[in-house]
């Protein structure tokens, strides 16, 4: 057993819930427990038998026989003089002969300071299975457990498990009891309010039908949040895929365009060969720029801010949309701030508002267009702003644009990110994203963004 998979176990919250359930930690001592705990150290004939409750960062003392001071006046162990924290297979004993030569336990403190050299124990397994503590017997002299002393106490911890399991049903009970009082009281009050408010059923159905109403519509908000998602994982592994193969292209490429630089380099050609040489060096150069900016886009981030070039992400991608907007006679206008400074940002998800931004631009201009990119630095934030000379947006839609996955589109395109996603992203890094627009005159998204946090 690692060091992981116990910790693992010791801080399950399930079992730790569990234990919080069984209302004994930190509860005072009882006689019901001591006198299983006295019985323990007669029959087995040891000095010390204890009834622990492993929280999650000590071991609390139900019960203790024979526990040196100041451990028994605590009534608590630190793990680091812990045996117990280790007996976690339910049913199964840990049996210890002489901790002081065993591999788990001789570096022990408690073989010092408890003078802890023997130890038997049984896990307390309670409540739904989870392992609450333990049952156990320790001899400050090295010792053989015979079968009948593992016997013996396996029936006592048994006989606690009992106990544990008679006060949590007897808690329950007391719990169930008070919340029916509670119940038949507050069922007294409701009788008087009907017999004086008849008015208040009509708005109680009214507020049930809006509640109704309410919940179908997150529920259609939620599948349309699942689909979206879905949609997005789906672009991500293509993503992952296309960074695959764009590597894959890159090494022969290098390949053919050392051999040409070479060419240009040793041969001597005529004039309209060596044109042509030139045209294919340039553009394999930028085939080979294209598959890098592929690569970067698609490389995965820590999920962490880091020190973002805001202009190096938007070329990177204007390079990637250079062949559609191209296709899609889409030209674009530059105007870029001389100093900009470098913001704390998480790149994908920035480059990501970026491209459907400019996605959205362009899916504006369906007979071809001008895209302004305009940037800028506003004392400690950042500008960017993103214009179109498209069909522009009416006004009762520019005002819901930014809602949860509100679209005017048949179905999800492009990134797969709406716009209310890129709000919720600049939401995050503590900007703001405007919009003004105008039907037949275009639209300009306005994001800021703050230089650090």
């Amino acid at each position: 057993m690692t060091a992981s998979d116990l910790s693992k176990h010791i801080h399950d919250p399930a079992r730790l819930a569990a234990l919080r359930r069984v209302a004994l930690l930190d509860s005072p001592t009882e006689e019901a427990f001591d006198r299983l705990c006295r019985l323990a150290v007669s029959v087995v004939n040891s000095p010390v038998a204890l009834v622990s409750l492993i929280d999650a960062d000590r071991e609390f003392l139900k019960s203790s026989i024979g526990l040196p001071e100041p451990w028994r006046s605590r009534r608590e162990l630190p793990f680091s003089h812990s045996f117990c924290i280790y007996n976690r297979f339910a049913g199964q004993p840990l049996l210890i002969e002489d901790a002081r030569v065993h591999p788990l336990f001789k570096d022990n403190p408690a073989i010092r300071d408890l003078n802890a050299i023997a130890y038997l124990g049984f896990p307390l397994v309670c409540s739904n299975n989870y392992i609450l503590g333990t049952f156990c017997v320790i001899d400050s002299k090295p010792r053989q457990w015979s079968a009948k002393e593992v016997a013996l106490v396996r029936d006592l911890t048994a006989a606690v498990i009992s106990e544990i399991q008679l006060r949590t049903e007897i808690l329950l009970r007391n719990q169930a009891e008070e919340q029916r009082d509670d119940l038949t009281e507050l069922n007294k009050l409701l009788q008087l309010e009907i017999a004086a408010r008849q008015k208040a059923e009509e708005q109680l159905k009214t507020l049930n039908n809006e509640l109704e109403r309410r919940v179908e519509e997150r529920t259609r908000d939620l599948q349309e949040t699942q689909s979206q998602y879905l949609h997005a994982e789906k672009l991500a592994a293509i993503g992952k895929l296309s960074a695959s193969i764009a590597h894959e292209f890159n090494n022969p490429l290098q390949g053919i365009l050392t051999i040409l630089q070479g060419f240009n380099k040793t041969v001597e050609l005529e004039e309209q060969d060596k044109k042509l040489l030139h045209l294919a060096i340039s553009e394999s150069i930028r085939m080979k720029n294209l598959i890098l900016s592929l690569q970067n886009f698609y490389r995965p981030s820590s999920g962490e801010k880091i020190l973002m070039d805001v202009h190096a992400a938007i070329d990177s991608l204007l390079l990637l949309c250079k062949s559609e907007f191209k296709h899609k006679m889409i030209t674009m206008e530059l105007h870029y701030a001389k100093r900009m400074p470098q913001i704390m940002a998480i790149p994908d998800q920035i480059k990501q508002v970026f491209l459907n931004l400019l996605n959205n631009a362009a899916d504006a201009c369906p007979d071809g267009g001008v895209i302004t990119i305009t940037t800028c630095h506003e004392e400690e934030r950042v500008m960017v702003a993103i214009k179109d000379n498209g069909v522009g947006i009416e006004p009762d839609k520019a005002n819901l644009i930014f809602q949860p996955f509100y679209t005017t589109k048949p179905e999800v395109k492009g990134t797969g990110l709406g716009l209310s996603v890129c709000h919720g992203i600049v939401q995050v890094h503590k900007g703001e994203i405007r919009v003004e627009s105008r039907p037949g005159a275009g639209s300009t998204f306005t994001v800021l963004l703050p230089v650090s946090e």
